[in-house]
């Protein structure tokens, strides 16, 4: 009897064809240009997907070798003898799930070809570098759309660069690059990173557990995803000196609601001019700092848009020009987080001073909104770099949040300084600055203050303890003047008494004093000069209910009475001048208590008769 076969359906067929191919082809192979002979004798070789170049064994000999790889396949460019280093030269179109660049391969460049698409199913996706020399892949990567993570990774010293990597998301989807060293080696990403044609966004992940660096430095960028820099450094290369640019070295920084994260410990640090557009940009990319460090890499100019301190730094260790120095303050910073933050300079670098406010729109200005971080009356953002005008503009500052803000450098903006919440303690200087105090807001400090008004319900106190601020400009105080006073000298910080001093007109009217005695040891007639004022001009108006010669406080066991009118010069007098200053006054017994004590005296002497 004859057996019968029945046919199989033809798309089964090819199913069990396209199962059968992928079972083979789903595992690691390795570069072996010399075929079936054994070992590796050159990495030297075209990947055209005609050479059958890749084979399955370790050791370089024996299985089947292929010439098209593809996203099941992980591969490996082994070390090789007698030619350990020279060039793979793509041709066309390749596909693999992963390159791996094993140890003791030399130095080896993947280049030519249209490009090459990385990720699948094998055993990772991405480009791995075990090898201690420098390894390069110029052909372009484009990311499979099959796969939303990838990784680049170099594990050891010698730089790994690679070249454009595309991404092929769609719409509302997006592929990330998780990008490592974990020795000093370092990964350069040097050609466009983009999008691709889909719709979707490519995004990064920053993990450097060692020195290596990872660097973008394409100023054609146009990627939209978010960067979360976990741990190392990420180092930027410039942008466009165009507003508003949609490129740059971090990509498009106008896409709305992205960001930039930097974890405890990490850095981003710029290293070119204009990496988020030049300095009439409107920074839509909001950076995120969770107890890390912005910094620059030397003499450059980065516009930042919003900024989130939560416990961060942003430290200029140099800038461009005087014009354009090292940071644009271009959107509102906000301080949260559970500890201080702080914007600063160090090194020996030249315009390391940063600006407000965006250039070349006068009168813009930028907002601190700070939160009370520190849980306590510390300062919650401490500002030791010199902040100043943008080119051709007069840039302001504006405080809000309960917080305290503390300014300690020589400040040049010329626009104007509004206090609107929170306390904002200048112990360095704003000067050239018109200052506003709103109600409920608190300005203190040592340093040097512009023209001030303190409105009626705002405070004034002087010093950071007992201490001097100078007033370079008219003082109008509606709010309150809280006086600190421990002693009979002029504040040091420690002790003492507050004083105000001030080079210019001085209004009171509608203002108020509280003198809080504290501590110290005083005598009758000791004179307290809390507030100077030039030779020039009276005081105008009076202290609420404090006119002339009024008791303020008790303290000690003297009367301090008011004066509008005392003179600082000499020894001090309480008229004859245009200085206000609190006297200590014996008291004098009220007539009620005076005729009470004389009847006690008659009393007593009438018992002893």
């Amino acid at each position: 009897m004859k057996t019968q076969y029945r046919k199989l359906p033809i798309a089964i067929a090819a199913n069990i064809i396209a199962l059968c191919s992928a079972a083979l082809h789903a595992a690691p192979y390795y570069w072996d240009v010399d075929g079936t002979t054994s070992g590796f004798s050159t990495v030297v070789g075209a990947w055209n997907g005609t050479n059958n170049f890749f084979g399955p064994n370790a050791s370089g000999t024996g299985g089947t070798y292929i010439a098209n790889p593809s996203a099941t396949n992980d591969l490996n460019i082994v070390q090789a003898t007698p030619t350990n280093t020279g060039t793979i030269s793509v041709t066309g179109a390749q596909s693999a799930s992963s390159i791996t660049f094993a140890s003791g391969v030399g130095a080896v460049t993947i280049s030519g070809g249209t490009s090459i698409t990385i990720g699948g199913t094998g055993a990772s996706s991405g480009i791995f570098k075990d090898s201690t020399s420098a390894q390069s892949i110029s052909t372009q990567l484009i990311l499979n759309t099959a796969n939303t993570a990838f990784n680049f990774t170099n594990s050891a010293v010698g730089l790994l660069t690679i070249g454009a990597v595309t991404g092929a998301a769609t719409t509302g989807n997006t592929q990330t690059l998780t990008v490592g060293s974990s020795s000093s080696g370092g990964i350069t990403l040097s050609g466009v990173i983009g999008n691709g044609g889909a719709g979707g966004n490519v995004g990064l992940i920053i993990n450097n557990t060692s020195t290596g660096v990872t660097t973008l430095n394409n100023t054609g960028n146009s990627f939209r995803g978010n960067i979360s820099i976990n741990s190392g450094t990420l180092l930027t290369g410039g942008g466009p000196n165009t507003a508003n640019a949609t490129t740059g070295s971090l990509g498009n920084a106008q896409t709305a609601n992205r960001t930039i994260t930097i974890a405890s410990g990490a850095t981003l640090s710029f290293g070119g001019n204009d990496s988020m557009g030049n300095s009439a940009s409107t920074v839509q990319m909001k950076i995120i700092v969770n107890g890390g460090t912005i910094t620059n890499n030397g003499n450059f100019f980065t516009t930042l848009g919003a900024v989130d301190l939560n416990g961060g730094t942003i430290n200029s260790i140099g800038g461009a020009v005087a014009a354009f120095p090292s940071f644009q303050l271009g959107g509102t910073i906000t301080v949260g987080g559970s500890a201080a933050s702080t914007i600063s300079s160090s090194g020996a670098g030249a315009n390391k001073q940063m600006t407000l406010g965006i250039a070349n729109a006068t009168n813009t200005s930028t907002t601190f909104n700070v939160a009370d971080a520190t849980g306590s009356s510390a300062s919650d953002l401490n500002v030791s770099v010199v902040l100043q005008n943008g080119s051709a503009a007069v840039n302001g500052l504006i405080k809000s949040g309960v917080g305290t803000m503390t300014l300690s450098g020589t400040n040049t903006y010329t626009g104007t300084t509004n206090i609107n919440a929170g306390t904002l303690l200048v112990n360095g200087s704003i000067s050239s600055s018109l200052t506003t105090v709103a109600s409920g807001a608190t300005i203190a400090g040592t340093g040097t203050i512009g023209a001030l008004t303190v409105s009626s319900g705002g405070f004034i106190n002087a010093g950071n303890g007992p201490d001097v601020l100078d007033v370079v400009g008219a003082y109008n105080q509606a709010g309150t003047y809280n006086a600190e006073i421990t002693a009979n000298t002029i504040g040091n910080g420690t002790t003492g008494y507050d004083q105000i001093n001030v080079t210019g007109t001085v209004n009171i009217t509608g203002g108020s004093l509280t003198a809080m005695f504290t501590s110290g040891t005083y005598a009758a007639n000791d004179l307290i000069f809390i507030l100077l004022n030039d030779v020039d001009d009276a005081i105008t108006g009076t202290y609420n209910g404090l006119i002339q010669g009024a008791t303020v406080a008790n303290y000690g066991g003297f009367d301090w009475n008011i004066s509008y009118v005392a003179n600082s010069t000499g020894l001090g007098s309480f008229t004859g001048g245009n200085d206000i200053a609190l006297m200590a006054v014996t008291p004098i017994p009220e007539p009620r208590a005076a005729l009470l004590g004389c009847l006690g005296i008659l009393l007593l002497l009438r018992r002893r008769r």
